[in-house]
């Protein structure tokens, strides 16, 4: 069995699935991603969550300070505290990682050479082509292109510049660079 499919078998139990649906509220992505993170922890520990739901705040705390030692991230113990709270086990001690302060930087990412770009595009039908130019030139993130489960990203009524001439099969823009408009439901803030 998959790991995706042993994920979704988490959710057969109501108290799982009502942590994930909570959790979906503010990001489809961090539910996924903490439902995986749970499976793999409970996995790795020899658990399930239903066992990790009925620890005492005092092993909870043991268990989080021994997973930092195994992991050496936070990815992993945001997903554990977040189901350890929805089970209403409250830590009161801090659990330190070291380096979990640290941000990433983006002081060494530049834009892609065009040699680059050219030896991607070689295997890339038309519609990936315009995907990677759209990420590589204008600093659209990829939420913009598609949502997490691929509907609803952008369109053509969101590049108001652009015109399409059917008659002679021609798209021009009547601005370059052009404007593309990027909805709430694509931002990073929505």
């Amino acid at each position: 069995m998959s790991g995706y499919e042993t994920s979704r078998k988490l959710l057969g139990d109501a108290n799982v699935a009502r942590w994930h649906a909570n959790l979906q509220e503010g990001s489809e992505t961090t539910a996924d991603t903490y439902l995986r993170r749970l499976r793999r922890f409970c996995n790795e520990h020899k658990t399930t969550p239903q066992a990790l739901a009925e620890v005492t705040a005092k092993d909870a705390y043991s268990i989080l300070l021994d997973s930092v030692a195994y992991y050496r991230t936070k990815g992993y113990l945001k997903p554990i505290k977040s189901w350890l709270i929805h089970n209403d086990i409250t830590l009161t001690k801090k659990v330190n990682i070291k380096g979990a302060n640290r941000t990433p930087t983006l002081k060494n990412e530049k834009t892609p050479e065009p040699y680059v770009l050219h030896s991607v595009w070689r295997f890339c039908d038309e519609r990936q082509a315009a995907v990677i130019a759209l990420l590589a030139f204008t600093g659209l993130r990829p939420q913009t292109l598609g949502d997490y489960r691929g509907n609803d990203g952008l369109r053509i009524q969101d590049l108001p510049e652009l015109e399409v001439d059917n008659e002679k099969g021609e798209v021009t823009f009547r601005m370059i660079p052009t404007r593309v408009v990027v909805r709430e439901e694509g931002s990073n803030t929505y």
